[in-house]
């Protein structure tokens, strides 16, 4: 079973210097028919324009995943934590008992451009963790490549769920396959560009900002089809 949401189809928020697409329900924005996927919970994409910042926030029990795209963005946290992230970084949050967080953006020119997932942990009431991990382009050129992954031995940042998230950039005609075990799913998303994942369902294409839902399905494969430049996107395989 695949389901396709394009760009046009996600969520928008503008407020002032800080602009969102959310692909599930979010905020104020509630659709009981779209509420998760598996144990993904949000997937959020957000331009913050120079000097902005998202309002502080509390939460617990949730794996949060920054996945930064272009511009450099700062964490902290109620821990003491504070991290500068610039691309190709990822930034995994064990919330645990509780965090209190908020990002911006510091620079004075340049907008940032990040990814913010959800995840529900295997466990409740851990003590907050956090990981940091960042790859090049050529790590990720033209192959499935881990960057978080909660599997024991595995590069990337360390996520407390069986799950693992891919990065991947693909050159125009180049492919890549991903088999799914039995019970998992597989939420992909194309950053920027255009690809073709085939499925055992059929063939679909897909442009930055549309998404694909994936699963009781054996294999995926996915293609890069711009007609300019590389395409970029991401996929989770999880429970």
């Amino acid at each position: 079973m695949i389901k396709v949401m394009t760009s046009a189809e996600r969520h928008t928020v503008h407020n002032g210097g800080i602009h969102g697409e959310f692909s599930f329900s979010f905020g104020e924005y509630e659709d009981p028919h779209n509420e998760f996927f598996g144990s993904l919970l949000a997937h959020n994409e957000y331009v913050l324009e120079p000097k902005q910042r998202m309002e502080r926030s509390y939460h617990h029990d949730l794996i949060m995943v920054y996945f930064v795209l272009d511009g450099t963005l700062s964490y902290e946290d109620d821990t003491g934590e504070r991290i500068e992230l610039g691309p190709g970084s990822v930034y995994v949050v064990n919330t645990g008992t509780g965090v209190a967080h908020t990002q911006k953006n510091e620079d004075e020119t340049r907008s940032v451009r990040y990814l913010q997932l959800w995840l529900l942990p295997e466990e409740l009431g851990q003590e907050p963790t956090h990981h940091y991990a960042e790859f090049s382009r050529e790590q990720r050129l033209n192959q499935l490549f881990p960057v978080a992954s909660g599997v024991k031995g595995e590069s990337g940042a360390t996520l407390q769920l069986d799950a693992r998230l891919y990065s991947t950039i693909l050159e125009t005609g180049g492919r890549v396959s991903h088999s799914v075990a039995e019970g998992r799913r597989v939420h992909l998303y194309v950053v920027n560009g255009n690809v073709e994942v085939t499925t055992d369902e059929g063939v679909y294409q897909l442009s930055s900002g549309d998404t694909a839902r994936i699963h009781q399905c054996e294999e995926i494969q996915v293609k890069g089809i711009a007609a300019e430049g590389a395409s970029e996107w991401i996929a989770i395989d999880l429970p």
